[in-house]
């Protein structure tokens, strides 16, 4: 899948491969024997792929409540539309982790009509460990939220935050760490500078570092620290993201030296030697010469010549031995 797209878009279902991706997901592949949904989904994939190019245009906000209003009325292409989120599987590399929205979550959100209502009843899922259970309501919250045009940005901001600290509990860090980037893109797209946007940028670093991708981690856990320090949060907030960034901070260095150490420890490469670039090429080319049998004396031992001077010694100069200087003359016994 591509980098950070929002599954509701007709950009995430214009993907060529959409289609296929999805059916290599074991828990939306079975949906696709159902011929209504795979109907459905096909012709929001069609419909996508005639878009123009450009995103402003009135018809990508068209598109976009089509999705909306499909995948409100169907749990089974919510949940489709939820895995645009994440990494699909390369064929033959089955994905171990099941999909965090089975049909009973998205059965028991079917008939919430109220964003509010359903975010109120996801925190009290989240507040009893129920994670599935909140991050189905988190995400009909947003469906509902999604069907107004033009709908609250900052609202369905603080749903996709929500939704990816569930994520990174549930193990999904990819699909939290693209929530938090669409959520950061929707802040800066609305330009509210008073937006408090530390949150998103430390669920983000935590999703990166659950990944392993700790240079990502210790930027964004810096950017949270800046952050807060910027909207002017408390000084115990401000003294716990400095600690959480000092804490990534020697994470990175530690896979830093560990990547430094395997990387000296390779028998092919070795260490890193410095050397001269214009040495090394005059190395290189130091037995070039015109005339083959010039390499080598009559007792076949290589002759070093040098590529920069005279190739063949003065006292040897011969028009018939120097591979400078052309001739048409035959040369005798030949």
């Amino acid at each position: 899948m591509a980098s950070v797209r929002d599954p509701f878009s007709a950009d995430a279902l214009k993907d060529p491969k959409v289609l296929q991706n999805l059916r290599l997901n074991r828990d939306i592949a079975v949906h696709f024997t159902d011929t209504e949904f795979t109907a459905t989904f096909e012709k929001l994939h069609i419909a996508a792929k005639r878009l123009p190019a450009d995103q402003e245009h009135i018809d990508w906000t068209c598109q976009t409540k089509q999705v909306t209003n499909a995948a409100y009325a169907d749990p089974n292409l919510m949940q489709a539309l939820m895995t645009l989120y994440g990494k699909n599987p390369k064929p033959g590399d089955p994905d171990p982790r099941r999909e965090p929205l089975q049909e009973k979550h998205l059965t028991a959100v079917e008939d919430f009509g109220d964003a509010e209502e359903a975010k109120v009843k996801g925190n009290e899922f989240f507040k009893a460990g129920d994670l599935p259970m909140a991050l189905a309501h988190y995400q009909r919250a947003m469906t509902i939220v999604r069907m107004k045009v033009p709908y609250d940005v900052l609202y369905l901001v603080a749903l996709l935050s929500n939704s990816a600290l569930c994520l990174i509990k549930l193990d999904f860090s990819d699909r939290a760490k693209m929530s938090c980037t669409q959520a950061l893109r929707a802040v800066e797209k609305l330009g509210d500078q008073k937006f408090d946007n530390s949150k998103l940028f430390y669920r983000r670093a935590l999703a990166c570092e659950n990944m392993d991708e700790l240079a990502n981690a210790e930027d964004d856990m810096k950017r949270a620290m800046k952050e807060a320090e910027r909207i002017g949060l408390g000084p115990p907030e401000q003294q716990r993201l400095r600690k959480e960034y000092v804490r990534v901070q020697k994470l990175h260095k530690v896979q830093i030296d560990g990547h430094r150490k395997k990387d000296a420890e390779r028998g092919y490469w070795g260490g890193f030697v410095k050397s001269d670039a214009v040495a090394d090429y005059e190395e290189a080319n130091k037995w070039s010469s015109g005339k083959i049998e010039d390499r080598f004396q009559e007792g076949g031992t290589e002759t070093r010549f040098d590529k920069w001077g005279d190739r063949i010694a003065e006292a040897d100069a011969t028009p018939e031995n120097c591979s400078d200087k052309k001739t048409t003359e035959p040369v005798e016994g030949a």
